[in-house]
């Protein structure tokens, strides 16, 4: 009977578990991309849809084991962290959405932060 009871729990956490899903052609849940070229050490994007099938929450980009950009995604704009391949931060801003030809498009807003690898900040430059 133990046995039923651990099954039975576990097939819930199995079936939400699903990443790279897809609902009436829309991209939903989590999503994770990898390169195909060597799944060990490819570039590895891993983030989140919204029922909509826009980006939101976190979504982490690595190439290797080193995290290169991280993106922090609200409503109409995101937050923008890009890193050396020391860890350090390069630069970290704003980015607004907008529409395109019926193509969502991100562009660089306010003051965009940059650090030398040191974590020095070197340059604020506005948009």
């Amino acid at each position: 009977m133990k046995k039923v009871w651990m099954f039975l729990l576990s097939v819930p956490v199995i079936v939400s578990c699903s990443v790279n899903k897809e609902k009436d052609g829309v991209r939903v849940g989590k999503w994770r991309y990898q390169t195909k070229k060597d799944r060990a050490e490819g570039a590895l994007i891993k983030g989140r849809y919204d029922k909509m099938g826009n980006e939101k929450g976190i979504w982490l980009y690595y190439d290797g084991h080193k995290r290169v950009r991280k993106e922090v995604y609200h409503k109409d704009y995101c937050i923008n962290y890009l890193f050396y391949e020391n860890g350090n931060i390069s630069e970290f801003g704003l980015s607004k959405q907008r529409t395109d030809d019926k193509m969502i498009v991100w562009d660089k807003k306010g003051k965009w932060f940059l650090f030398d690898e040191q974590g020095t900040l070197v340059k604020i430059i506005s948009y």
